[in-house]
């Protein structure tokens, strides 16, 4: 059915938040950008644009929560349908809000009038949701055209995979599922601060949360999206009660800026509130019974409940590398001078000069590959757009 995370593709795409690369009518352009911002430099928007790559977009909402002044040249950088002066097109919506509950708050207060307008049900279309605070290194991004994939099968897709990185150990050889289990995951709460009264609230954990703002979410398994960037459609959030995104605008109101524990919860809802859920055909999803990891403890206690497996080289990698890519450099990650001199793989590599560029062309490399028997198909790609002399 429609209505469900279809049942038909391999277990282990379904395990990663994947979909078969054959999805019939996937959405070609994004309806609504929803950017929350606290820079208004000319690297704010630059990194979003990188991610888009050239999709089409029609409606921008700039939300801006600290103050600062417009971001320039909307229109053009992310790729508008409609390309006039960002002043007098009406296409470009500028807000200002008040800086609580942090980038989730501004989402929320989008979704909240989207539920509210009745009239546009026959309208759909995909909302891309991005923000300039992402600071984390840890894990590969899925690519727009996949992003736009997955979002039209399921109709949610995290922007961040549950990939690690290449040479990213922090978290162990473990692959992670975004699907977590119910129970386990209701018991989450971030550490208290002590040093910070404001930042605690009244909710032993998210299950408490949830229930106060009467949110139904499925069980027993339910997909959490970390990173807080994502994509979902218009129809998926009018499905929600209206009065479940009015509960959690008016909770996110209670402290300033990212720290109070509900944006923490709220966060980790959005996927489950947002996706299709599981459907009944699949049965029991504990694909990893025996070595699932669903306690709040060392590494992963900020990801309770979720399912996964120690991967002990044996395993294949679920997904096509080619899906992946490294995250545009926010403007936490890298400063302006640097974005604007060193493309953003090399930067993420650790690389000093550009390869490609022709000052460094004739430097050579010498390749040490050590191996045993399987074929060295991949070296090929690996080394494309290098042109210096390999020995």
């Amino acid at each position: 059915s429609n209505d469900y995370v279809t049942d038909d593709i391999d277990i282990n795409l379904l395990w990663v938040g994947n979909t078969a690369s054959n999805v019939p009518g996937v959405y070609s352009k994004i309806s609504h950008l929803v950017f929350s911002h606290c820079n208004a430099s000319s690297s704010t928007l630059k990194f979003v644009s990188q991610y888009i790559n050239r999709v089409p977009v029609d409606h921008v909402i700039l939300y801006n929560i600290c103050g600062t002044s417009k971001p320039k040249n909307v229109a053009s950088l992310l790729n508008l349908n409609a390309q006039e002066d960002d002043d007098e097109n009406d296409n470009v919506v500028h807000i200002s809000l008040e800086n609580v509950g942090g980038h989730v708050h501004s989402y929320v207060h989008f979704m909240k009038h989207v539920a509210a307008i009745k009239d546009g049900d026959d309208e759909d279309g995909v909302v891309l949701f991005m923000n300039d605070g992402y600071s984390t290194l840890d894990f590969y991004w899925w690519k727009i055209a996949d992003l736009l994939r997955i979002t039209t099968a399921n109709d949610f897709a995290c922007v961040e995979t549950v990939f690690h990185r290449l040479g990213n150990e922090r978290m162990g050889k473990l692959s992670r599922s975004i699907y977590h289990d119910y129970q386990a995951w209701g018991k989450y709460a971030p550490a208290a601060r002590d040093n910070e009264p404001d930042f605690n609230s009244n909710f032993d954990a998210i299950l408490f949360y949830a229930a106060h703002i009467k949110a139904h979410l499925p069980a027993p398994y339910l997909p959490v999206c970390y990173g807080n960037m994502f994509a979902t459609t218009l129809s998926s959030i009018r499905k929600v009660d209206h009065a479940v995104w009015n509960n959690m605008r008016l909770s996110l109101k209670r402290g300033k800026g990212n720290d109070i524990e509900e944006n923490y919860f709220a966060e980790r809802m959005f996927a489950a509130l947002l996706s299709k859920p599981l459907s009944p055909a699949i049965g029991n999803f504990k694909i990893r019974n025996k070595r699932r990891v669903t306690k709040c403890s060392g590494l992963y206690e900020n990801y309770c409940g979720v399912q996964a497996f120690r991967d002990d080289g044996t395993d294949p990698m679920v997904g096509d590398p080619g899906q992946l890519m490294l995250p545009p450099l926010s403007p936490l990650l890298a400063d302006e001078s640097n974005v604007e001199t060193i493309s953003n793989d090399a930067l993420w590599l650790g690389i000093a000069v550009d390869l490609n560029n022709e000052e460094d062309a004739d430097r050579n490399i010498s390749l040490v590959i050590w191996h045993c028997d399987k074929p060295l198909t991949w070296l090929k790609k690996y080394m494309t757009g290098y042109e210096g002399r390999v020995r």
